[in-house]
């Protein structure tokens, strides 16, 4: 692919981007993973392979959301989504087993939606 084809290229993925909540939809996958996690907590007979799934796809929803704030120059918006990268990629390092360590998990997982609300209100912001 030649200079112009990527340049081409850039300029698609910026315009998806304008176009597309990558926030908003980076935050409803934390929200469904939380949702899960929860439920299985409570007792509901959720499997935890749903639950690792889940967070799988959070965690990559959530850097490439914060890769395309930053491509649109929407600096403050990809610094909340990295920031909310932080405790997801400790988790799997501190909370294991999470049987044992059910609070941790809890409320590392939680540090993260304050991010998520960042990332949100600055798209909002920089949309109005």
């Amino acid at each position: 692919m030649d200079a112009n084809g990527v340049q081409h290229a850039m300029s698609m993925m910026q315009s998806v981007a304008a176009i597309v909540p990558y926030a908003l939809v980076a935050c409803a996958t934390y929200l469904a993973t939380v949702a899960v996690g929860v439920a299985a907590v409570r007792g509901q007979s959720v499997r935890r392979k749903w639950h690792t799934r889940l967070f799988t796809v959070t965690t990559i929803v959530t850097a490439l959301a914060a890769t395309l704030a930053l491509l649109r120059a929407s600096i403050l918006e990809g610094v909340a989504l990295l920031a909310a990268l932080v405790p997801l990629g400790l988790l799997p390092f501190v909370s294991v087993p999470v049987s044992t360590h059910t609070r941790r998990h809890a409320l590392i997982a939680a540090c993260a939606a304050p991010c998520y609300l960042a990332a949100i209100v600055f798209r909002a912001a920089e949309a109005s």
